[in-house]
């Protein structure tokens, strides 16, 4: 799959909020495409995220503890709290079925915010405004 500005603003909204020309070209180039297997944790409970991790393809169980919480698929971000933050993270999400993630890892963000730091407000922006749904979805 290649990735293009069109379908990931389509996708991830939020993300890309009034982006346009080389930064928004830059955050989506900054992402990388990784297949995961159905089953394959892709975020665990209590351990350190050192991406963002953005659904493209597929879906993913969500638990928190015991607790099965949910599903979250397509345009869906995974780990944002941790990754954020730096902290562990707060729900495990496992593959349902075979999936396609982009990855933000940190090296690639640091990159970001020195090239096109636009692009890497934007990107923090979008995410900050997440963050309410994502905690009233997991507490």
């Amino acid at each position: 799959m290649t990735l293009d500005v069109h379908t990931f603003s389509a996708r991830f909204p939020p993300l890309v909020d009034q982006l346009r020309g080389a930064n928004l070209a830059a955050l989506v180039a900054a992402f990388r495409e990784v297949e995961v297997e159905r089953g394959a944790s892709i975020v665990v409970q209590g351990e350190p995220v050192d991406a963002l991790i953005l659904a493209w393809a597929g879906e993913a169980r969500v638990r928190c503890g015991e607790s099965e919480l949910g599903e979250v698929g397509p345009g869906s971000m995974l780990g944002e709290v941790a990754w954020i933050d730096r902290g562990p993270a707060t729900a495990t999400l496992t593959a349902h079925g075979d999936m396609t993630c982009l990855i933000l890892d940190r090296e690639a963000y640091a990159r970001l915010c020195i090239e096109h730091p636009v692009a890497a407000a934007h990107l923090l922006r979008g995410i900050n405004r997440a963050l309410p749904e994502t905690k009233r979805a997991t507490y």
